[in-house]
């Protein structure tokens, strides 16, 4: 480890790129939560550019490191978290303004980032998904090219009162998906031209195609990666998996990921879709004992929570199982789809989102309106009865992440964009 003020000398002729992920992202393998991986694999590709990642530690002091070719700067966030415990029980927030959107949340560990950022002289600064951190940011780098990057609908839920004063300060707005994009430039029509899409990735070669099995007789075998939350639709998906098993009564179903709900301001008390609105009613008792409450006796054995797992310990149950199942009612990408695809699986998903620009309707799989359960099991069973579908489905969802998913794009993309904007300056 090296001290913090240890600085980078500048590479001649190449830009410097500070990225910002949420403070609580962990970026490095082998657990990183979502938009981690997105750092991570997108900040080890921009070999054109000098690299620094940022992010927050609960330990004493800030410590730098350099990890897969990552500059890796971590800054404690101690006094944070009690701040943000603090700001929680202020009554000074609703719920369109609700305390993460505070300019306050995680104030310390931001104001010591951007003076930290101003030592280094960074051409560019990449934040991921907290809007409140631009004008902090922005006051000690004025120079610097400041990119936003959404990862969900806050830009577009929180009153627009909190939210235009931070984003006048950005030069550049990402979306991960095209339903973001929209979304944002629809509300702030003074953004035209400032906002991109750049979907998020996956890499195929952690992920190969295993291609598709006929049906074995210990059953078929379905699979749901991502957190166990609410809006994530597990409920659904359970109730579905009873019409499921009445029709193939071997089948099995993984559910892997943690046990991670949301906290409930960031999307269920901000949203506007009623049926998201609705899911209220899973945070008055803990959500997973709601869904193992749930099923009959008969099929306690067949769904296995599996819990968090490694990201590269991922690809083993994709080539294990028949079909991916996404039941969500909210989501702004879904990462996990992406690898279902990459892996060869068909999937059934809903039509929420930006899911709807990953999965293409009746060719890579098949999209069901959120939280009908009795449309999520029609789409399966469809898909256990036909292995030919499922084959071309299969096949198809692999062609369509090569094209269009992959960590190379996403950080050609992302090259483009940083090159844009540095010309300008």
């Amino acid at each position: 480890m090296k001290d913090l003020k240890t600085s980078r000398t500048r590479k001649p002729g190449g830009f410097r790129i500070a990225v910002l992920p949420q403070p609580m992202d962990v970026v490095l393998p082998p657990t990183p939560t979502s938009i981690g991986v997105c750092v991570y694999e997108t900040a080890r590709r921009l070999s054109g550019f000098d690299v620094t990642v940022y992010t927050g530690t609960r330990e004493a002091g800030p410590s730098v490191e350099e990890v897969s070719g990552i500059r890796l700067k971590r800054i404690p966030v101690k006094w944070d978290l009690r701040l943000n415990r603090l700001i929680r029980k202020l009554p000074l927030y609703g719920r369109k303004r609700p305390p993460f959107s505070s300019r306050f949340y995680y104030h310390p560990y931001i104001l010591k980032t951007a003076l930290d950022l101003r030592q280094e002289r960074f051409d560019a600064i990449h934040i991921h998904s907290f809007s409140q951190f631009v004008p902090v940011v922005r006051a000690f780098n004025p120079s610097a090219r400041i990119i936003l990057h959404m990862h969900g609908a806050w830009l577009t839920e929180i009153s627009p009162e909190a939210i235009r004063p931070c984003i006048k300060k950005a030069d550049a707005i990402i979306g991960c998906s095209g339903f973001l994009t929209d979304g944002i430039n629809d509300a702030f029509p003074e953004l035209s031209g400032r906002c991109h899409t750049v979907h998020n990735g996956v890499d195929p070669a952690l992920f190969p195609f295993h291609g598709t099995r006929a049906l074995k007789n210990t059953g078929p075998r379905l699979l749901f990666v991502s957190r166990v939350s609410p809006e994530k639709g597990v409920h659904v998906l359970l109730s579905a998996f009873e019409r499921i098993s009445r029709e193939f009564p071997g089948t099995s179903l993984d559910i892997i990921g943690p046990e991670a709900v949301t906290p409930i301001e960031y999307i269920v008390g901000l949203s506007n879709d009623e049926s998201v609105k609705a899911l209220e009613r899973f945070y008055m008792s803990g959500y997973q004992d709601h869904l193992e409450s749930m099923l009959p006796e008969g099929l306690k054995n067949k769904v296995r929570f599996i819990g968090n797992l490694p990201h590269s310990a991922l690809s083993g149950f994709y080539g294990a199982s028949d079909v991916f199942v996404n039941a969500s009612l909210s989501e702004s990408f879904g990462m996990p789809i992406v690898e279902a695809m990459s892996a060869g699986l068909p999937v059934v998903a809903t039509k929420t989102g930006g899911i709807r620009e990953v999965v293409d309707d009746g060719r890579t799989g098949i999209l069901v309106r959120p939280g009908d359960e009795n449309s999520l099991a029609d789409a399966v069973i469809r898909l256990l009865k036909d292995e030919r579908l499922r084959r071309s489905m299969g096949e198809a969802g692999r062609g369509r992440v090569l094209r269009n998913f992959t960590w190379d794009k996403v950080t050609g993309d992302l090259e483009r964009l940083y090159s844009q904007l540095l010309r300008r300056a």
